[in-house]
């Protein structure tokens, strides 16, 4: 991944970007699946994002959409940076963060406390910001004793809290969401939501994978439809593009 050092508003460049990984399925007993490929070292990959390519300017507010598997999520995990693509180059301008999954990015064995400053860090934070950051962090988690015990006895929503208050603590250029993120209990829905809303309306550019149509209605004005690792269409009608996916999946 390359940066335009030059470039003053937030900016995402994908060409051709191509993704394999390891597949346990032999490619002769895959069928006519074009995706399982045989290595010239004779093992068997499966090509999970192939040839993808898109631009992405400051005001572009992008939803990706597609049935289960096809490539929505990962797409997102190679523009952060979590999967190193296979084939092609992803270039941006603009400090991003990237909110997937409970557990991403956290050492289970430290505490809650030490992982602060390691999402911090993988999210482009630099001490002084972290340390900054770091009131409005423990607030909004609020976590209290558990922040000095390591997070493998988090159960998934603390550790979600935990993951919600760094990456949402700052308004970054670029926003990588997947779906809209489960982040604990009832207590803490309403509070998370609202931080959501403002950090999605906040960033240059989002990036959003989700099935949910009344949140890319109201924040995406973009939409990016993945089938089978490929992108079938790219188009600023939502509406009617939302609608073409609807009515090709009850088919």
């Amino acid at each position: 991944m390359t940066d335009f050092s030059s470039q003053q508003t937030a900016k995402l460049q994908l060409e051709n970007l191509r993704l394999d990984l390891a597949s346990a399925t032999d490619a002769s007993a895959a069928g006519a699946d074009r995706r399982f490929i045989t290595t010239p070292s004779g093992n068997t990959s499966f090509r999970v994002l192939d040839d993808i390519s898109f631009t992405a300017q400051s005001g572009d507010r992008i939803a990706f959409i597609g049935r289960n598997g096809a490539g929505k999520t990962t797409l997102l995990r190679a523009i952060g940076g979590i999967y190193s693509p296979t084939g092609g180059t992803v270039h941006r301008c603009g400090r991003m963060r990237v909110l997937l999954n409970p557990g991403l990015g956290l050492e289970p064995e430290i505490s809650g406390m030490g992982n602060i400053r390691v999402l911090g860090l993988l999210n482009g934070m630099t001490d002084h910001e972290i340390e900054t950051a770091m009131p409005a962090i423990l607030d909004f988690a609020d976590l209290g004793e558990f922040l000095k015990i390591p997070v493998k006895n988090y159960s998934a929503g603390m550790r979600m809290r935990l993951i919600y208050a760094v990456v949402t603590s700052g308004t970054p250029d670029i926003l990588l969401l997947d779906e809209v993120i489960g982040v604990g209990d009832k207590a803490f829905v309403n509070k998370a939501n609202e931080r959501r809303e403002t950090f999605m309306s906040g960033a240059e550019i989002l990036l959003v994978a989700s099935h949910a149509e009344g949140i890319i209605k109201r924040f995406c004005n973009r939409v990016v439809w993945l089938d089978e690792g490929r992108i079938i269409e790219d188009s600023n009608d939502v509406v009617g593009t939302l609608r073409a996916y609807n009515d090709f999946v009850s088919t």
